[in-house]
């Protein structure tokens, strides 16, 4: 019944345009949940642009045919063959269709994973930078804050800490967030016959109000004390050198585990506070700060890890 149908000629300026358009739309896809995404797009975006024609029902017939016959033979980037049975009388009007509802559609795929956000990241400490230059970038998989002037140098029995306060909202409601991993990487200085001590805490509170308040001291360090305590999780890792001094670039990776309370329906998740310590053990100097790397420094990073869970 197709078979009758005339098709675009190779060299048709519009051929070449909606060549153009649909190696744009399908050309870069990697996965078959977003070219499964643009295919239903373009199904509903298409009927659309042909409603009301006098040749419409004929016309979205065969494109509706092209689109299963492509789908069905699991091709996602079969768009000459598909051409080849279409008519596109005005591609980047299609195209314009194709994109709104190919955004709607991720929308509705994408949404509560791309939902969350972190609404701002602040720091306190000693360790911390001294200027508002501290940056972050990622989603929940690989969230990472840069700590561009984050250098410190303590003698034996000194301790210093850095910690960072996340504001996150736009949760997925009836679900907690959980904090897997915590990732510090610098580059690590030991004078002779010494050893150090890496400490990352990380606890959830509701207000800012919660991080500082009252505080007690264990070991010389400033705990701040929060409304839940029973959600603090602490992890400890160690290294020294030996008769000779060491430096070498080092990531203190810790699992946490740490899990915010149940979000509500607002979506509000609430405030994460990350702290990482350090604190020199032995007769020597410790030296935390950048990277070095050939002739070139790289500055302190911190990586988060998150996923949803349920409560």
């Amino acid at each position: 019944m197709l078979a009758n149908y005339p098709t675009l000629p190779d060299t048709s300026p519009q051929y070449k345009a909606t060549l153009d358009l649909f190696r744009l739309l399908y050309g870069t896809m990697r996965t078959r949940k977003l070219s499964m995404v643009l295919y239903v797009a373009s199904y509903f975006s298409i009927i659309d642009a042909w409603k009301g024609l006098r040749t419409g029902y004929k016309r979205g017939a065969r494109m509706m045919y092209a689109i299963q016959q492509s789908w069905s033979q699991k091709s996602r980037f079969s768009h000459l063959e598909f051409l080849n049975k279409l008519i596109f009388p005005q591609p980047w009007q299609i195209l314009k269709a194709v994109m709104l509802r190919a955004t709607a559609l991720l929308l509705a795929v994408f949404g509560s994973a791309a939902a969350l956000r972190i609404k701002s990241v602040t720091h306190s400490g000693p360790a911390c930078p001294q200027s508002d230059r501290l940056t972050w970038s990622g989603g929940l998989d690989d969230l990472t804050i840069t700590l561009p002037d984050f250098s410190e140098t303590i003698a034996a029995g000194q301790t210093t800490s850095c910690q960072v306060h996340l504001l996150i909202d736009e949760g997925d409601p009836g679900k907690a967030l959980l904090l897997q991993d915590v990732t510090v990487s610098g580059g690590l200085y030991l004078s002779s016959n010494t050893k150090v001590d890496f400490y990352t805490t990380a606890y959830w509170s509701e207000t800012a109000s919660d991080t500082v308040s009252r505080c007690t001291c264990l070991l010389g360090v400033r705990w701040r004390k929060v409304a839940d305590w029973s959600n603090k999780v602490a992890k400890s890792t160690s290294t020294a050198s030996g008769s000779a001094a060491v430096f070498r670039n080092v990531d203190v990776a810790q699992r946490v585990n740490s899990a915010s309370p149940c979000t509500g329906s607002d979506g509000y998740v609430g405030i994460l506070n990350v702290a990482f310590r350090i604190i020199s053990q032995g007769g020597g100097l410790v030296f935390f700060g950048k990277e070095r790397k050939d002739v070139d420094t790289s500055p302190v990073v911190e990586s988060l890890a998150f996923k949803w869970q349920s409560c």
